[in-house]
């Protein structure tokens, strides 16, 4: 594990963190309000947050830091 550089560990573990937080979340939502979501809707949406998720990561990864 030493390999691996702390800055891209730290992304890694943000982009996650992230996803499991609001994969959760937007089921709740959906479960909630009923809206009538297709699953093409669902998997865009998931890679616009891994991609914000990573841009910020890399920032935070930035200030902090790591890189």
């Amino acid at each position: 594990i030493d390999v691996i550089h702390p800055g891209a560990r730290y992304i890694v573990v943000a982009v996650s963190i992230v996803q499991i937080i609001f994969f959760a979340e937007t089921v709740v939502v959906m479960m909630a309000t009923k809206l009538p979501l297709k699953l093409k809707e669902l998997i865009i949406v998931f890679f616009e947050r891994t991609f914000f998720g990573i841009i910020f990561a890399a920032l935070f990864a930035r200030l902090l830091g790591f890189m």
